[in-house]
């Protein structure tokens, strides 16, 4: 009876050590994505500042060709 209570009890760290590797691995992913989250949206800000920069140039190069 002793031995199976020793037993389980190391089962038992064993299968707490995994949960804490595991919730470890799921905070680097979520971070990961966070990350690759901002950079989508700075590269669609980056964008949407250079077609705004076309556009005022296509109304420059209209307005000086008149």
């Amino acid at each position: 009876a002793q031995t199976d209570r020793r037993d389980i009890r190391l089962e038992i760290d064993v299968v707490r050590g995994h949960m804490i590797a595991y919730e470890i691995e799921l905070q680097e992913y979520r971070v990961a994505v966070q990350s690759v989250e901002d950079l989508a949206v700075t590269q669609m800000m980056r964008i949407h500042s250079l077609k705004a920069r076309a556009q005022t140039d296509m109304v420059e190069d209209a307005d000086s060709s008149c």
